[in-house]
């Protein structure tokens, strides 16, 4: 469910994109870093994307709150570190 969350906030975020610009869909793909070719426009439409679905899925829960970014160093540093954070955020709202 994560992964194709994260897939289709970033497939979206494409669409408003030039092709020179894309975002590639890997864990790899740098996001808040200074090798990424995202912005922090870019960055925070990505994150509401996916609290949006996260939502839509039943899952409230906000990824730039204080308590939550406390949780992990760095979590948007790449798309990886992103699903590994949702991951872990999604662990402790299930309790």
């Amino acid at each position: 469910m994560m992964d194709e969350i994260v897939k289709k906030a970033i497939e979206l975020l494409n669409e408003e994109r030039s092709s020179d610009e894309q975002i590639v869909v890997s864990d790899d793909t740098p996001l808040f870093h200074e090798d990424s070719n995202v912005d922090s426009l870019s960055l925070v439409s990505l994150i509401m994307e996916i609290e949006m679905n996260l939502s839509d899925s039943g899952v409230d829960v906000s990824l730039t709150s204080d308590e939550n970014m406390a949780k992990m160093e760095e979590p948007f540093k790449t798309i990886g570190s992103l699903k590994t954070y949702i991951k872990l955020l999604m662990s402790s709202h299930v309790k």
